[in-house]
């Protein structure tokens, strides 16, 4: 076996040794930052009776920043969450620990509401769901 050969062989074992090493290595490790840090937006419950309000959390965000909280109703219109029910969407800023409490009153539209946390660039950081359902019995 000549020299180039021999090389090409022992990269070959290289390459799978080091593909074989980082399928046991945590994510933290791979990309730096473990994968629960990053932000999340969720509601204290699934779903929810025509006319109650709804609490999103959010987390792991960045610290005493603002965002926006925009909820997409079923259809399609984006109001605030003071029952007002005004075209636009809220701001909220998190506490010094990177999380956000924000309430959102329902007016019986029923159907599949989508929440989107938005930061001062306009990029979408973090995004739940949650549905109005009247339950028939």
């Amino acid at each position: 076996m000549d020299f180039s050969k021999k090389l090409r062989a022992l990269l070959i074992v290289i390459i799978i040794a080091a593909v074989f090493a980082l399928s046991f290595m945590p994510a933290a490790m791979i990309y730096g930052k473990n994968k629960t840090d990053s932000p999340i937006v969720s509601t204290n419950k699934s779903d929810y009776s025509p006319d109650k309000t709804v609490i999103i959390l959010g987390k792991n965000f960045k610290p005493k920043a603002v965002y926006t909280i925009v909820v997409i109703r079923p259809d399609g219109s984006i109001v605030v969450g003071d029952g007002s029910f005004v075209l636009g969407s809220d701001s909220v800023e998190t506490n010094k620990g990177g999380n956000f409490n924000y309430h959102y009153k329902l007016d019986g539209i029923e159907g599949k509401y989508i929440v989107n946390v938005v930061d001062s660039n306009g990029i979408i950081v973090a995004s739940t769901s949650f549905t109005d359902a009247t339950v028939r019995w």
